[in-house]
């Protein structure tokens, strides 16, 4: 149904009629085919071939434009192409937490319902344990039903599965995703922490955005572009490569980790500015605009840069018609102060 009857091997033909339910391995590649050659799908970049195991045949040939699997890798070691998921350093302390929590529920249920002993000619069988239930034993002797002690040490065992635990949550960086927050720490502290963590999760959130989201919105975007479902970009941005930018807690975390060693450069040159001229070499623009991009404030309560460039202009002129107007007021105070000084010298005749 899936490629037409015309594609459809003998082979798997004659089990359509005589056995229709044998299973046939029908293999999908998909790999690199080099630079498009035409408009059709057999010719684009990356091929797609079904084919059957048996015989080799051919059953299907197409192609996309873009890879469209995205395969990203938890951590990877220096010797090996295929990742490593937490899951695989955490699995023997799974088992074991299984079996030492197998072994804790039946030390539990020995403790509540523990074996019985019994003498082996004191008591009419079967031994009733049910609520309420008799019991008939020999009169005139001292034998006793008793439970048999097994001396379990249940805390011991729930300590130690506790450790197996933690040791699982480390694994899986639950310690380093979780701030851990008491009533004492200061503001440094906290940013201390999530510099800590930020450089361990560092590694594995550059991973995920390069194998995952780098190429899984790069063909999303493709796809509806090539679908006609976004709007005509302006002409500023036709013909430029995009640029993405991931906003979610994470990344937004580890932005504010270059924020942190900003400021911590800003209170040294602070001190250096005593000795030597360290703010010269700081722009003053490029410093908010990258304040703006890590802190991810919104686009729509920053100024464009031409409302600055604007807004700048306009207090220039107003300061120069300011100073010019201060200065035409002190011509006129000057002129008006030496009118009597003037007249005085003429009354005299000095001039």
């Amino acid at each position: 149904m899936q490629f037409g009857e015309d594609k459809m091997p003998a082979v798997v033909e004659k089990d359509v009629k005589n056995d229709p339910y044998k299973e046939h391995e029908v293999i999908h590649a998909v790999f690199p085919r080099g630079e498009a050659r035409g408009p059709l799908a057999k010719d684009k970049p990356v091929a797609s071939v079904y084919y059957l195991a048996d015989g080799l045949a051919l059953l299907s040939e197409g192609g996309f434009d873009e890879f469209p699997f995205m395969v990203p890798r938890f951590v990877k070691d220096s010797v090996s192409n295929y990742g490593r998921a937490p899951a695989m350093t955490a699995l023997p302390d799974v088992k074991m937490l299984n079996k030492m929590s197998e072994t804790t529920i039946k030390a539990a249920q020995k403790q509540i319902d523990p074996p019985l002993m019994a003498p082996d000619d004191g008591f009419v069988l079967p031994i009733r344990t049910t609520p309420g239930s008799l019991n008939f034993y020999r009169s005139g002797t001292r034998d006793r039903l008793e439970p048999l002690n097994i001396g379990a040490n249940n805390p011991l065992g729930l300590n130690m599965e506790e450790q197996r635990r933690n040791a699982i949550r480390q694994a899986f960086y639950v310690d380093q995703l979780l701030l851990g927050q008491s009533q004492t720490m200061t503001a440094t502290e906290v940013l201390q922490r999530n510099e800590e963590k930020m450089r361990l999760l560092g590694p594995v959130l550059g991973r995920l955005q390069a194998e995952l989201l780098q190429p899984l919105i790069s063909r999303s975007f493709a796809l509806l572009l090539r679908a006609g479902l976004l709007p005509a970009p302006p002409e500023e941005l036709q013909g430029q490569d995009i640029d993405i930018e991931y906003v979610s807690p994470l990344a937004k975390a580890q932005k504010l980790t270059d924020l942190q060693s900003m400021l911590r450069g800003f209170e040294i040159m602070l001190q250096v500015s005593q000795v030597a001229p360290v703010m010269d070499y700081l722009d003053d623009d490029k410093l908010v605009q990258y304040l703006v991009e890590v802190t991810g404030m919104p686009a729509r309560v920053i100024k464009s840069q031409d409302e600055v460039n604007r807004m700048r202009r306009q207090q220039a002129e107003q300061q120069a018609q300011a100073q010019q107007q201060a200065e035409q007021q002190q011509l006129v105070q000057t002129a008006s102060e030496a009118v009597p000084v003037i007249e005085a010298a003429s009354e005299a005749g000095l001039i």
